[in-house]
């Protein structure tokens, strides 16, 4: 009799442990469908390149600069006419006056600029982080382009409360890469300019409408790199002359 018991006992506890854990399989398994998988973004691990052809010498408007085929420009940053006013400088002639190593930290910056700035992970962004990032890059008051509005003028303040609202809220998760070069700095409206193309990709969004108007841009697809080349305009911080300390007063989109 009381080996008959000891085995209902066994067989009773067998059952509770299997539904147990049958129990706990059903839960993670809920779980986990619940939660986004996500994935850990490293600026430059995934776009190295987005499949553009390097540019050659003497491609569009590459008489105008010092590119002389070193190093990997994009040749789409050739095709689009710079924007002249009368005190329009050009690279060739610029980047002998300020030297090459000077433009070299200034297209440096931008691009690290810029990298920041729309590198997002809804997970880890907090409006705070997004403020100093603007404040270190661009001056209390920028020229924003807009293809809805065209240009407006916004504070650090305002840009990152919208960013932040715009992006974050949509459980964003975008990587981007910034490719630009000493041969892509000149000089026009008192300003040092930078040409830049800026590559993002979006892993996750939940409204990728948002996101297209955000950014102007239509037929934005998950996993999919797309372009924007912008030219944009520094000018000296106000406390140091120094090209490793200009800050952003205007981004202007220069391709559709």
């Amino acid at each position: 009799m009381k080996k008959r018991q000891l085995i209902s006992i066994h067989f009773v506890l067998l059952w509770v442990i299997a539904i147990s854990l049958a129990i706990v399989a059903i839960f993670m398994t809920l779980h986990l469908k619940k939660t986004p998988k996500t994935r850990v973004v490293n600026v430059g691990s995934v776009l190295l390149n987005d499949g553009e052809e390097e540019a050659s010498v003497g491609r569009g408007y590459a008489n105008e600069t010092s590119y002389s085929g070193d190093g990997y420009v994009p040749a789409s940053l050739f095709d689009y006419p710079f924007k002249k006013t009368d005190s329009y400088i050009m690279n060739k002639d610029y980047i002998n006056t300020i030297g090459a190593e000077e433009a070299k930290i200034l297209s440096d910056r931008i691009c690290d600029a810029l990298e920041q700035m729309y590198t997002i992970n809804y997970e880890t962004a907090d409006e705070g982080t997004l403020k100093s990032i603007l404040e270190e890059y661009i001056s209390e008051n920028v020229f924003l382009y807009s293809p809805e509005s065209g240009e407006s003028m916004d504070t650090v303040e305002d840009i990152a409360t919208v960013m932040h609202n715009a992006l974050v809220s949509d459980n964003l998760i975008m990587e981007s890469k910034a490719y630009s070069d000493k041969c892509m700095v000149y000089h026009d409206e008192n300003c040092d300019i930078i040409r830049v193309k800026l590559t993002r990709v979006v892993y996750r969004c939940d409204d990728a409408k948002n996101l297209e108007k955000f950014f102007g841009i239509k037929g934005i697809e998950i996993g999919k790199p797309f372009s924007v080349i912008y030219d944009i305009y520094t000018t000296p911080d106000v406390r140091l002359d120094e090209r490793a300390s200009y800050v952003i007063t205007r981004i202007l989109r220069v391709s559709e």
